[in-house]
Order: structure tokens, then C-alpha cells, then sequence
């Protein structure tokens, strides 16, 4: 009897082994359908990500038990059609290419074209259809159905006159291609491909997503500048845009242009040939203060009384450079637009009204700085820095609303770090406050 057991358990064993080889460890294989003009490619390995959120299921089966079963008998029902409608492959290809806005995935087979539309219904999805390609959109995430295929668009607005050529490409990249091979060569959870040859991954460890890659040389956005920091901020921005490359969309600029226009009522086409393209940002603490307000009024017999209260706020220990080309007076034009004025005899920047906020020009740039901010220790040569530890800004925040969601994200993030060297390598890391489980099955269950 007992040899009889032992065999059915190494038989158990030899087949869920083999069944996770399969699953799990077999290679991937070249979509072949991307778009020959594509510049861009994303590759999202959907077996491995399965694979992180399974050992941390076996590791961790209590986070797992502690949602409610109501939900998550709901959340089942609800994405059954999902699943249902969509064959799911081992990955999901995304790509850019010239004349299409946004990002646009392989065409998926549907399944159930009738259950996929069934869930894009009851999650408000109304379709736009357009010869027989039908449009379902959700703010900028658009989803294409023709027949049994499926496209997935992100974007600001749907393609709609060239929507034929998601699903039908003049020429697609070949199974050989460079970008293509080293994609399914990647073991990243996230592999983006360049034209130029370059990869850019990204993979969630355990406590942590680690982003790695390079812009190639050929990349000419960013410039050489200098990162300067201290161990104990909480914000560090630094970087250099050329300002003879086209870096940011035409699209995202004409909207951050709006934007900063409607907010501070100064013109952005007077202020930009100024710049030189390099901004240094640094927040070294948040401080609570304690504001006097004086008031006055008349009591019955018209005698002037005072009356004195106390109003606690934060303030941030913060400084803002921007660098300027030789012989700009960007200071000056701030004084003739009144946006610069005397406030008890100390110049005050008066556009952002939140904070008091002390301008100056110091060698070649403009300085703007809030409360007192600590000398810099510490200096790098770089074309891009960030750094951010989200949970030692919580401690004490600054008074702008967060979301739930957002609080929840920043309570269990020790450091975002973002970085380009000088040689183009890219560097960046999330790090959370728990080193023992998956950054992703973090983020799904915490």
C-alpha cells in the first residue's frame, strides 16, 4: 500500500513539474504581427507575471484569504467574461509607429466575441461602429473588434479612418527582426525594443521594480548637467533638455503650455527662449509653522479692539532653479509683468500664491526658494535624476489632497529613483517598505 501511494505521489509530482515546465519555462515566439513601420515595441511577458503572482500566492496564502468573499465572489463573476472572451497568450506586444497616435497592441483572438462584448457593456462601454470594426472606448483606452480579433489602443482619441490597418498591416516585421529577437530573448516581466537596437526592461522582484536599459547613443533629448542632493531630501529632480531636440510631444506641450498660462497668467512664448532647458528642484523637508492673524473690530462704543489668532500650516523647505541663456533677464520681464513685487520690503514671487516664494537670479539661473533648504552634499554628473522616498514625505505632508489610493502607494514606498547617466544608461527602482514578497503581488494585494 505504502509503495503503491509513493508511486502516485512521484507520478503527482512528475506531471505538475511537467505542466510547470510547460506553463512556465518554455520560450516565447515572435508575434508576427507587428507593423514593419513600427519604432517602438513593448513586450509584456504575461506567463511570467503569472508565475510571480503564484509563488507569492504558495509563499504568502494568508493575504490572499483576507478579502471579503463577497467581493471576491463579485470580482470573479465580473471578469469571467473577460477571460472568457479573450484567449489569453503567453504575451501581449504593444507597439508605436509614425502617424498613429498613442500605443496600439497585436490584434488577440476573441473567444467569445459575443462574451467579450457583454463584459465592454457592463463596465459602461458604449461601441461606435464603423464598417464592421466596432469602437469601444474608456478615456484614452480604446478597444477595437473586428470579427474574432481584438486591438487594445491607448491613446487621446480613437483611430477611426485608418482603424482597417490595426487589424490588417501593408507589412509586418519578420521573425528574424533585431527588435524582435531580442525581445523573446528577454527574461524581463516588461521589455521595451527601439528601432536603434536598444532594450529597456523592467521586472518585479521581491519589494521592488528594477528598470534597466539605454537609450542608445544616437538619443539626443537630454544634455549633461549636474545632480545635486543631500541624503536626508525627499524630492530630487534634476535634468537638461535640448532644446534644439523635439523631447515632448507637440500635444503634451501645447497642454502643459495652457495649463501653466491659465495659472499664472504669464506667457510661455516670452519666457522659454530664456531657458536653457535645465531644472534642478529639490524638497528638503516639510515644516509646521504657526501664522499670526490680526483682526480688528469696534465693540459698543466704537473702540477700536484687536484681536490676535493662531493658524498652523505646513510649508515646504523647497528650491527651484532654472537655467538661463547668457545675457537672459528673465528676473527683469518677471519685475515689468508685476509678477515679481515687494511684500515688506523682500521681493516675492506672486503667480504661485500657495507659498511665499523668494526669487533671485544666481549664476545664470533663476532661483526660487520657499522656507530654508539645506546645502547640497552630495553632486553627480547625469542627464536625469529623480528621487523621491514617498513614505518620509507622509510623515509630515504638505496639505495637498491625496487619494486613498495614492496614500496607500506612498505609505508602503521606501524610494522611487529614477536615473540617465552620462553615457545614456538608464537606472530606476521602486522600493517598498517590505523586502519578503513580489512588488506587483504587493501592489494587487497588500
Amino acid at each position: 500500500m505504502k509503495k503503491t501511494l509513493g508511486y502516485v505521489a512521484i507520478a503527482l509530482a512528475a506531471v505538475v513539474i511537467t505542466v510547470v515546465i510547460f506553463r512556465y519555462y518554455t520560450g516565447l515566439t515572435a508575434p508576427t504581427k507587428v507593423p514593419k513601420s513600427a519604432t517602438t515595441v513593448l513586450q509584456i511577458n504575461l506567463r511570467q507575471l503569472e508565475k510571480n503572482l503564484l509563488l507569492d500566492l504558495l509563499s504568502h496564502p494568508l493575504k490572499y484569504r483576507r478579502q471579503k468573499r463577497k467581493r471576491s465572489d463579485s470580482l470573479k463573476r465580473k471578469y469571467k467574461s473577460l477571460t472568457q472572451g479573450v484567449s489569453i497568450p503567453k504575451a501581449m506586444y504593444f507597439y508605436r509607429m509614425p502617424n498613429y497616435p498613442g500605443w496600439h497592441s497585436v490584434p488577440l483572438t476573441l473567444s467569445n466575441r459575443q462574451t467579450f462584448e457583454s463584459f465592454l457593456n457592463k463596465e459602461g462601454l458604449l461601441a461606435s461602429v464603423y464598417e464592421e470594426v466596432s469602437i469601444f472606448s474608456m478615456n484614452q483606452i480604446h478597444f477595437y473588434l473586428r470579427e474574432n480579433e481584438l486591438v487594445i489602443g491607448v491613446s487621446e482619441q480613437p483611430i477611426q479612418e485608418q482603424r482597417h490597418t490595426l487589424f490588417t498591416a501593408t507589412q509586418y516585421m519578420a521573425s528574424d527582426n533585431e527588435t524582435l529577437v531580442n525581445l523573446v530573448n528577454s527574461s524581463a516581466d516588461l521589455t521595451l525594443g527601439l528601432s536603434s537596437g536598444e532594450l529597456i526592461t523592467g521586472t518585479f522582484e521581491k519589494g521592488r521594480f528594477v528598470l534597466d536599459g539605454t537609450l542608445g547613443p544616437s538619443f539626443d533629448g537630454l544634455l549633461t548637467t549636474t545632480h545635486a542632493h543631500a541624503p536626508g531630501d525627499i524630492v530630487g529632480l534634476d535634468f537638461k533638455l535640448n532644446t534644439e531636440a523635439s523631447v515632448v510631444p507637440t500635444w503634451l506641450s501645447d497642454n502643459l503650455n495652457e495649463r501653466f498660462e491659465k495659472f499664472t497668467h504669464l506667457a510661455v512664448d516670452s519666457i522659454a527662449p530664456a531657458l536653457n532647458g535645465s531644472l534642478s528642484m529639490r524638497l528638503t523637508a516639510v515644516k509646521t509653522v504657526q501664522d499670526t492673524i490680526v483682526t480688528y473690530a469696534y465693540d459698543d462704543n466704537f473702540n477700536k479692539v484687536e484681536t490676535m489668532s493662531f493658524q498652523q500650516s505646513t510649508r515646504p523647505d523647497a528650491r527651484l532653479a532654472l537655467g538661463l541663456e547668457k545675457q537672459a533677464r528673465l528676473y527683469d520681464y518677471f519685475v515689468q509683468q508685476e509678477a515679481i513685487q515687494l511684500v515688506e520690503s523682500r521681493p516675492v514671487f506672486t503667480p504661485i500664491p500657495v507659498y511665499s516664494l523668494r526669487p533671485e537670479e544666481v549664476n545664470d539661473q533663476f532661483v526660487l526658494t520657499t522656507g530654508e533648504v539645506a546645502e547640497a552634499a552630495e553632486f553627480e554628473v547625469i542627464k536625469f535624476a529623480f528621487k523621491f522616498r514617498p513614505a518620509a514625505y507622509l510623515e509630515q505632508p504638505l496639505e495637498i489632497p491625496l487619494s486613498a489610493a495614492v496614500k496607500r502607494f506612498f505609505a508602503m514606498t521606501a524610494s522611487i529613483e529614477m536615473m540617465v547617466d552620462n553615457k545614456n544608461q538608464l537606472s530606476g527602482a521602486i522600493v517598498f517598505l517590505n523586502p519578503y514578497r513580489n512588488f506587483l503581488a504587493q501592489l494587487i494585494r497588500p
